[in-house]
């Protein structure tokens, strides 16, 4: 049985995602916040957390270290009515593991969770349509040789160049020149694209 946490201020939404998972049978809803405030004092631990995005007292994203922090290999979904590439990148480098619109089918929804609890990635439709259509060229992952791979991998946990070049025990301008080399090969010019790079290819969300 898989325990659910859902972190929603509409209530509305809340009680259908409540009976949603209720009625699937191998899922438990375990607690429901309203707020940041709430989830971080009362948060215990879970398998599956449903954030949204946009809450009273902040950004479901700034709950992410919080709920890994409390309950290490938890899956996050971000659940919200934005369609904004740019939080999604965020959520998604911060930690979380999906970013659904409200509009997505209930009866979807639930092989989209069980999809994450396998280890794979969930994107609304829109936005994935949307970020397919950032790169003019979409070269395979196996374009990026072992060492450009783990400096892609430490870029997306929010290290800069002299901190990568600390954990992969090499010289900054050496990271500086993997990095020049990483955007030049998957035709990106920022950090960003770069991310997006890693997403879609599998590289850095396979988890």
């Amino acid at each position: 049985m898989y325990r659910v946490v859902i972190v929603e201020d509409k209530a509305d939404i809340a009680e259908m995602l409540c009976g949603f998972f209720s009625e699937a049978g191998d899922f438990m809803v375990s607690r429901v916040f309203g707020n940041l405030t709430t989830a971080r004092s009362g948060f215990d631990n879970a398998d599956v957390a449903i954030l949204d995005l946009l809450l009273p007292d902040g950004s479901g994203i700034d709950l992410i270290p919080v709920l890994q922090e409390r309950s290490p290999g938890i899956k996050i979904l971000m659940y919200t009515v934005v369609e904004d590439t740019e939080l999604m990148l965020n959520a998604m480098t911060q930690g979380a593991h999906g970013y659904l619109l409200k509009e997505t089918p209930p009866a979807k929804m639930l092989d989209f969770v069980r999809a994450i609890l396998q280890g794979g990635v969930i994107l609304s439709p829109a936005i994935a349509e949307t970020l397919l259509g950032l790169q003019k060229k979409k070269p395979g992952a196996n374009i990026l040789t072992p060492r450009e791979t783990e400096v892609l991998r430490n870029l997306t946990l929010g290290l800069t160049a002299n901190e990568i070049s600390r954990a992969m025990d090499c010289a900054p301008a050496t990271i500086k020149k993997h990095l020049e080399n990483i955007y030049r090969k998957i035709n990106v010019n920022s950090k960003s694209g770069a991310i997006l790079f890693g997403i879609e290819s599998g590289i850095l969300r396979k988890m």
